[in-house]
Parts: structure tokens; C-alpha cells; sequence
């Protein structure tokens, strides 16, 4: 009796302080992506924000649309459903999306803030298609799509689940000062992919720049590292704007995280 007395409190204390699973069992955000932002209508504070594709039934995995929920990063157990940020119908269909990206940059003269979504549309010619909104919420209007909304324009190169790494300049001598920040991309399933991105689009390859093939991932090698049950994943060193050093072999999916002086590629 007494074993069970504990066992219900544990149980009720636990309920009323859930984390786990933080979302409700109803809602099913694969490929999510934690991103930190200004609460737009709290100025000064911050909220944590989850963008991903989102499942809607048991027979086939992300949706039509780009999910989004937050929660004050003061109390993360407080999670608000942001709805869906993005859709693209066309053709009398609508997009399947797989896993996006939300990144924010900041104007250095005027000090607005852009966002810009990278939504991961399924749409025939239109997997690179990226989105610009001015709240973390949206809403989003694609950028580089061609009037009709059927295909991406020229330029526009993303590939497969893409991963936008913001690199903000604070070095006055640094040549990218007064624009505030590089912005890269990295993508790819079975191999993976960097691409500095020109700032004014978000979308193209800068000039002058690389486009980087970084690893493709052998079906041997992809099968032993499963079997052994290891984990694959690599790193990726900045010594110049266009040129990275592949320490280690990486798979899908692919990204880019700050890690002090460099950048750690999971």
C-alpha cells in the first residue's frame, strides 16, 4: 500500500511538471528544429520556437504544411501551437513539406529583423524554394518562385533538408561588417553540401564563392556504421569564407552548429 501511495505521487508530480514528451501525444513534429528568437510581442523577451514537417497520418510521413509551436524559454513546459506558418498550393495540389529551417538576420543600419524560411517543398522544381516573413510566425511569401508559383527561379540550388547557418560579423575589419552577418547553407541526403549564400537573395550562391560537395556516404560504409551501431558524424573547421575541412564522414541529416571559434557538422 504504501509502495503504491509513492508510486501515485510520483506520478502526479511528474503530470503536473511534464517534459516529456513536451508536445501533446496528438501532435507529431518530425525533423524539428529548436531556433531561439525575440518574442515579437514581448520585446526583450525570448521564446523557443519548433519548426517541422509535420505528420498527419499513420500512413505516410510530413504533411502539406510547416508546423510551429513555442514556449518561453523561461518555462519550456509551457508549449503554444503557432499553427501552420507555410502551405503552397498550385496545380489544385498542395506541397508535401519535409524538414525546414527558420533563421533570423538583422539589419545592421535600421536594426529590422527578417526571417526567412527554408520550407522544404516536395513540389516538382520547387524543392529550393525559400520563404521571407518579418515575424518567427510568419506569415511567409516565397522569394524565389517564378509568378505562376510553379517552379524555382534560376539561381535558386537547395537541395534536400536544408541546415542555414548564420555567421554574425562583429569585426570591424572583417569586409561583411556593415552587412552584419555570411549566411550558409548545407543540405543533402547520401552526401551533404555547403554553399555560402549572397545575402540579397537568401536563395543563390554568393559570387565568388564554392559550391561545395563535402562527403558522399558509401552504402558499405553507411551499413557497417548501423550494424556496429555508431554514431556518424563530422566536423567542420572555418578557416576562410568558402573553404571548410572535413575531419570525420557525415550522413543525413545534415547541419550546422556554432561551437566556440568553429562550427560542429551533425
Amino acid at each position: 500500500m504504501r509502495k503504491l501511495f509513492f508510486a501515485i505521487l510520483s506520478f502526479c508530480a511528474l503530470s503536473m511538471n511534464a517534459q516529456n514528451p513536451y508536445l501533446p501525444l496528438w501532435e507529431h513534429l518530425p525533423d524539428g528544429e529548436p531556433r531561439v528568437f525575440e518574442d515579437p510581442d514581448n520585446p526583450g523577451k525570448y521564446r523557443a520556437y519548433i519548426i517541422g514537417s509535420h505528420d498527419v497520418t499513420y500512413t505516410a510521413y510530413c504533411g502539406n504544411d510547416v508546423r510551429m509551436w513555442s514556449a518561453p524559454v523561461e518555462d519550456l513546459s509551457q508549449w503554444r501551437d503557432e499553427g501552420p506558418i507555410f502551405s503552397h498550393y498550385v496545380d489544385g495540389r498542395w506541397d508535401t513539406m519535409y524538414a525546414p529551417d527558420l533563421v533570423e538576420v538583422k539589419d545592421k543600419t535600421t536594426g529590422k529583423k527578417t526571417y526567412w524560411l527554408y520550407p522544404h517543398s516536395r513540389g516538382w522544381r520547387r524543392t529550393p524554394m525559400v520563404c521571407k516573413g518579418d515575424r518567427p510566425n510568419g506569415p511567409f511569401t516565397p522569394v524565389n518562385l517564378t509568378p505562376d508559383g510553379r517552379q524555382c527561379v534560376e539561381g535558386s540550388l537547395i537541395d534536400f533538408d536544408p541546415s542555414v547557418f548564420i555567421e554574425n560579423i562583429t569585426d570591424k575589419k572583417d569586409p561583411d561588417y556593415n552587412i552584419g552577418y555570411r549566411a550558409y547553407v548545407f543540405y543533402g541526403f547520401q552526401h551533404s553540401t555547403a554553399v555560402e549564400l549572397d545575402q540579397k537573395t537568401m536563395y543563390s550562391k554568393r559570387q565568388g564563392t564554392d559550391h561545395r560537395p563535402l562527403h558522399s556516404c558509401q552504402q558499405r560504409r553507411r551499413s557497417s556504421a548501423r550494424q556496429s551501431g555508431q554514431r556518424v558524424q563530422g566536423t567542420l573547421q572555418r578557416s576562410e569564407p568558402t573553404r571548410f575541412q572535413l575531419l570525420r564522414g557525415i550522413f543525413h541529416p545534415s547541419g550546422g552548429k556554432q561551437i566556440r571559434d568553429g562550427v560542429l557538422w551533425l
